[in-house]
């Protein structure tokens, strides 16, 4: 099966950028860099207690067509949750089509 077939999944990639205001107080903002297709694959999902809380996390490996406008700075929102880029293969070739492969986590934030 051609791997773009499995590219069903609509992820956003967003991108932080700084401001400086006339007062020098300085602003960030997440903006959307691009939404595409992908695969999102899960790795693993874990609790960590701590505090008398649980706060779940769960590393997901994202396929998604060739791009080399993202860096481990970016972060993926995919089915509601925001994901923190951790590493990115950058290239590897599937079939005829190019690919790039990003693994991310997700930590419940409560």
């Amino acid at each position: 099966m051609d791997i773009v077939a499995q590219l069903t999944e609509r992820i956003t990639i967003k991108v932080l950028s700084t401001t400086k205001q006339p007062n020098g107080e300085v602003t960030e903002q997440w903006s959307d860099l691009a939404t595409v297709w992908a695969d999102a694959i899960p790795l693993s999902g874990k609790e960590n207690y701590s505090s008398d809380q649980n706060a779940p996390s769960q590393s997901y490996r994202f396929l998604i067509r060739h791009r080399t406008d993202i860096d481990t700075t970016n972060k993926i929102v995919w089915a509601g949750k925001e994901f923190d880029i951790h590493s990115i293969n950058p290239y590897f070739k599937a079939g005829r089509n190019k690919i790039t492969e990003i693994k991310g986590e997700w930590h419940d934030g409560r």
